[in-house]
């Protein structure tokens, strides 16, 4: 088995919208590794050039109200390089961001009870099949569930926007999100 660390099942291909950065799919990169998870993120936009100023993981890339991701579908259809928040009622949970194709990377992400999900070490993981989705297109994870939402990670630190004040399913009024290099 040697000392490789497991590949990506990732699909290749890009996602609708453009493609996650590279930094997404570093296997237990130390930086992103050693932070919370919100912070990871955020250091995540930074490195991978999608944020320009100091924002604080906790409170502004995704808030409550931001769009809700109900479901397995939905989370199939997400485009990388979104925030994606799990609430515990108001309460933020855990932080991820997509790489589209219904995968996501992240740091300690036990905590939403996805399959190969570990306590430290930054990994992309397929959210698709690997969470416990129920019948309301909720999360349910240790005993509790979760209200999923996601926003364009480039549109940290700006009010929340529902679904139904946008004009597109995916964030941002107007337009929508373009990211670097597309």
């Amino acid at each position: 088995m040697g000392g490789h660390p497991p590949i990506s099942t990732q699909p290749t291909g890009v996602a609708p919208l453009g493609q996650a950065h590279q930094l997404a799919f570093k296997h237990h990169d130390p930086m992103l590794s050693a932070q919370m998870c919100w912070d990871a993120i955020a250091t995540y936009g930074k490195r991978a050039g999608m944020l320009h100023s100091s924002i604080n993981g906790q409170h502004d890339l995704v808030d409550r109200h931001d769009t809700q991701v109900a479901g397995p579908a939905q989370m199939q259809s997400l485009p990388a390089n979104h925030s994606i928040g799990f609430y515990d009622g108001d309460r933020l949970a855990h932080v991820m961001v997509s790489t589209g194709h219904g995968y996501a990377s992240g740091n300690k992400n036990d905590c939403v009870g996805v399959a190969g999900g570990t306590m430290v070490g930054w990994q992309n993981l397929d959210l698709v099949n690997g969470l416990q989705w129920d019948h309301n297109g909720q999360v349910v994870a240790q005993n509790r569930v979760l209200t999923v939402v996601h926003r364009p990670l480039a549109e940290a630190g700006q009010r929340a926007q529902p679904a139904s004040a946008m004009n597109n399913p995916y964030g941002g009024g107007g337009g929508g999100f373009i990211p670097p290099g597309y």
